[in-house]
């Protein structure tokens, strides 16, 4: 028995060493059916004899002289860069028996267009389906897969585009059989005017066509599925594109600078739009969505796409037929071609904000209409550009139309429209920005809503035709300079939601223009209602006759009363406990009685007050700031309580017909702190002190 099983090794052994001794000799084999390496002598035209099962990695790696390989039905597998670095390979034929071919097995085999397959297309897309042999054009015994005569202005990967070479025609048609144009494919090329590219491309990538300036017009087939990041990047001369219905990502800025681009039609299967991915597209007026409203509303929810008008298959978003002579950034007016622009202006519905540039200075400008979707009336100032405003400069606008639905006039957005007689103000605006109607100079009438909350700093400044206002019941803050320089106004009423009446500038400014009324030289009345805390900003009204102070009134600003010559008499309520800097001087006060929840006359507080006589202080105060009552020279009695502690320099200076009436002893007197505070008797409870300069 054991001698038979001998023989039969044996024969075994002598039959596969006769095979393997069949084979040439420039093949290396490793046992008696898979080729290992090659010799010298290998031919150009390789025919691998029947009988091998496998062609084990790097076997033919390299082997620069390999011009044609055969392999034979009884191949298997082929390994990892089996043919890797053939240069010269131009022609390979693998049989339907193979199942498995390694990574690289082809690669970088440049002169290799073409592969023979001996099996079906489906088997060779199962068989590929890792992507491992990317050569350009598979011959399968059912059909052709890839490009055929690839020409020579472009370089492939497999049946990708990967880039364009010399001579590239102007009107180009890109092969069939491409399936991919890689990145930055023809990134550049300036002398492209066309591109039609062909059913069975799935994808365009990232920079394909980017800084093809001359592109006009691009086919997109329906096979495409994605189109990269700037794809077609400031081709701006591109006019018009249609996305085909199975593409489903639109990438990043990728057609952000087409300035050209008019028309764009985008279907329902996207489902991403990357960030910018038509920015500065200023001829882009509308989009065409093939989904509904809601769609749409989802896909762009980040706001990636800022076009004026979007058509959906159940309606319209956003401004319909923009003008041409408006520029838009989405639903926003950003500017305006000035030669063009009519001069009874009617404002487009949908749009959404007139940016602070829009209309600048639009000298023509005579009447405007804003619709109710318009939101915000910007404008304001920034350190670089300084101030800006919407309508700002519009010196023949003299008619503007709000409808309701506005929320915000912004600062300057009116400014220095000084043939604007007058403007209704719809309810639903909260907030009149700074200097939003500054400079105005025809402004006669204007009426605010009970909507607004805040009249900003200097929002109607220099408005010297206004002559009555009603500020309604709800404005809670008038800010500093909003009504200064109103020189016709001739009263005011403030309501009691107005908790403060604002100051700006500096403290000792010799100009009155930075607190709320300051310069209305006409007004001769003002009627704040109870509830008002704070007031100020009467500064420079000269004519100012009365004013009837609140008792929920806590503070008296700085220079609230200052240069209000015509004021003779007021009376501070007694809740109030502090009294700003300033705050009458250079008034037409008489007599004066400061309440006890004063702690501090600030300084200058009644400086120069020429027709001052007599003043009180209640027990309370404990220090007479600096200057307080110089050059009062008519001042002839002042009663100052034990609880003063301090009197500063320069307090009475000047005051030179004054007596003091001191409710404390002549000890008390002396210990109170004077420095220089001026040249005056005083009466104490216990005797007096002629008149006399106090150090």
């Amino acid at each position: 028995m054991k001698n038979k099983m001998y023989a039969a090794l044996a024969a075994m052994v002598l039959a596969t060493a006769a095979f393997a001794a069949d084979f040439p000799s420039y093949l290396i084999m490793r046992g008696s059916t898979t080729v290992f390496g090659h010799g010298n002598d290998m031919p150009a035209e390789l025919v691998i004899p029947e009988g091998v099962t496998a062609i084990e990695e790097r076997a033919f790696f390299n082997c620069k002289s390999l011009t044609s390989v055969t392999i034979p039905a009884s191949v298997k597998s082929i390994g990892v860069i089996a043919f890797f670095g053939c240069t010269s390979l131009t022609s390979v034929k693998i049989p339907s028996s193979v199942n498995t071919i390694g990574n690289s097995a082809f690669n970088n085999c440049t002169s290799l267009k073409e592969i023979q397959f001996g099996g079906t297309m489906a088997q060779w897309k199962e068989l590929n389906r890792s992507g491992a042999v990317k050569v350009t054009y598979i011959q399968c015994s059912d059909g052709n897969i890839g490009v055929k005569n690839v020409p020579d202005y472009l370089k492939m990967d497999g049946t990708k585009v990967t880039r364009y070479a010399d001579k590239v025609p102007a009107n180009l048609v890109i092969p069939d059989g491409v399936t991919a144009i890689g990145s930055s494919a023809f990134s550049g090329c300036t002398s492209l005017l066309s591109v039609s590219i062909p059913d069975g491309v799935t994808e365009i990538g990232g920079s394909a066509f980017n800084g093809c300036t001359s592109l006009a017009s691009v086919s997109i087939p329906d096979s495409v599925k994605s189109i990269g990041s700037e794809a077609f990047t400031s081709c701006i001369r591109l006019v018009s594109v249609k996305i085909p219905g199975n593409v489903n990502t639109i990438g990043s800025s990728t057609f952000s600078g087409c300035t050209s681009l008019a028309s764009v039609s985008i279907p329902s299967s996207v489902n991403t739009i990357g960030n910018g991915a038509f920015n500065n597209c200023m001829s882009l007026k509308e989009i065409q969505f093939g989904g509904t409203m809601a769609q749409w509303k989802e896909l762009n929810r980040s706001g990636a796409v800022n076009i004026p008008g979007i058509s959906c298959s159940d309606g319209y978003i956003g401004v319909k037929n923009v003008p041409d002579y408006l520029k838009m950034a989405g639903t926003v007016i950003t500017g305006c071609d000035k030669d063009e622009l009519p001069d009874n202006l009617v404002i487009p519905e949908g749009v959404t904000a007139i940016d602070e540039y829009a209309f600048r200075e639009c000298m023509y400008l005579e009447s405007v209409v804003i619709p109710g979707s318009v939101k915000e009336i910007r404008g304001g100032w920034n350190s670089h550009f300084g101030e800006s405003g919407a309508f700002k400069g519009c010196k023949s606008l003299k008619s503007v139309t709000l409808a309701k639905g506005v929320e915000k006039i912004e600062g300057y957005a009116f400014n220095g429209c000084i043939s604007l007689a007058s403007i209704t103000i719809p309810d639903g605006v909260t907030k009149i920005g700074g200097s939003a109607f500054s400079g105005c100079t025809s402004l006669a009438s204007i009426t605010i809503p009970g909507s607004v909350k805040t009249i900003g700093d200097g929002a109607f400044s220099g408005c010297t035709s206004l002559a009555d206002i009603t500020i309604p019941d709800g404005v809670t803050e008038i800010g500093g300079g909003a009504f200064s320089g109103c020189t016709s106004l001739t009263s005011i009423t403030i309501p009691g939601s107005v908790k403060a009446i604002g100051e700006k500038g500096n403290d000792f400014d010799s100009s009155y223009y930075g607190y709320a009324f300051s310069g209305c030289t006409s007004l001769k009345s003002v009627t704040l209602a109870e509830g008002v805390k704070q007031i100020g900003g009467y500064s420079g009204c000269t004519s100012l006759e009365s004013i009837e102070i609140p008792g929920s009134v806590t503070a008296i600003g700085q220079r609230a009363f200052d240069g209000c010559k015509s004021l003779a008499s007021i009376t501070i309520p007694a809740n109030v406990t502090e009294i700003g800097e300033a705050a009458f001087k250079d008034s037409g006060l008489k007599t004066v009685t400061i309440p006890k929840g004063v702690k501090n006359i600030s300084q200058y507080t009644f400086r120069n007050c020429k027709s001052l006589e007599s003043v009180t202080l209640s027990r309370g105060v404990t220090k007479i700031g600096y200057s307080a009552f110089q050059d009062c020279t008519s001042l002839k009695s002042v009663t100052i309580p034990r609880s003063v502690t301090e009197i500063v320099g320069y307090a009475f200076d000047k005051c030179d017909n004054l007596t003091v009436q001191y409710d404390g002893t002549k000890a008390q007197w002396e210990a109170i702190e004077k420095s220089s505070s001026g040249n005056y008797a005083v009466r104490c409870s216990d005797g007096e002190f002629n008149k006399q300069k106090w150090q």
